[in-house]
């Protein structure tokens, strides 16, 4: 029981720990790349935005030639009715061809009128086609330069790249290298040290080799017997007491 509660006090702190790392740390948000994206998403917006308005004035277009077109057709056929009703209202006047011919040119005039607006439409129509072109050309050569740029920028970008990495590597050969050297020196630095330490074990060897060979061959040296002590005196002492005895100054006093 003791190690199931030991497991999960374990448990909740791992827990508490990761929630607080995660609160301490939270994941980066860069806002230029935010901005970019939302710019770049715009963009696109634009263009699909340019290139409707592009095909609505084109669309504008054919409609307002198409309604002139058929204006034209109307007024034609309403002029050419108009003079066969005036052609009649001459033949035979009466009240209802006077009417007829009244009616005829009333819509003549209309269509005239109608006419005069779908060429006024048409013109606009054109306008608005050219100035979207004009602007889909604008955007579209702005675009082209700057995807132009951003490979030359990207280029530019990569070629540092490729200088930093290079660089880099360069450094860590050189690095490389000089650890090398240093391995390689401190080898034989331990080379000669090991070397030197085995030359000194010789040596010491040698010369105790040497010391105990030379205390083998030593001569060995016998003191001599002390002499014998006499009890006599010598001679020569006693001609000294002799000699005292004869020139004794204060005899001769």
């Amino acid at each position: 029981m003791a190690v199931r509660k030991t497991t999960r006090a374990k448990t909740k702190v791992s827990t508490k720990t990761k929630a607080v790392k995660k609160a301490v740390s939270p994941k980066a948000v860069d806002p230029i790349a935010n901005l970019q994206k939302q710019i770049d998403k715009l963009n696109l917006q634009l263009d699909k935005a340019r290139a409707k308005k592009l095909s609505d004035a084109e669309k504008d277009l054919a409609k307002t030639n198409v309604a002139r077109d058929r204006l034209k057709q109307k007024l034609v056929k309403s002029q050419e009715k108009q003079k066969q009703v005036a052609a009649k209202n001459r033949t035979k006047k009466t009240a209802a061809t006077v009417k007829q011919l009244a009616n005829a040119k009333q819509a003549t005039e209309q269509l005239r009128a109608e006419l005069v607006t779908a060429a006024e439409l048409l013109v606009e129509a054109k306008n608005n086609l050219a100035a979207a072109k004009t602007e889909q050309a604008y955007f579209t050569a702005q675009k082209a330069a700057a995807e132009k740029f951003e490979k030359s920028f990207a280029k530019q970008k990569a070629d540092e790249q490729k200088a930093l990495e290079k660089k880099a590597k360069a450094k860590a050969k050189a690095e490389a290298a000089r650890k090398r050297e240093q391995a390689k020196k401190k080898r034989e630095a331990e080379k000669a040290r090991k070397q030197a330490e085995r030359e000194a074990k010789a040596a010491a060897k040698q010369a105790k080799q040497a010391a105990s060979k030379k205390k083998a061959t030593k001569p060995v040296t016998v003191s001599p017997a002390p002499a014998a002590v006499s009890s006599e005196k010598p001679a020569e002492a006693d001609v000294a007491v002799e000699s005292r005895q004869v020139f004794d100054p204060k005899t001769d006093a």
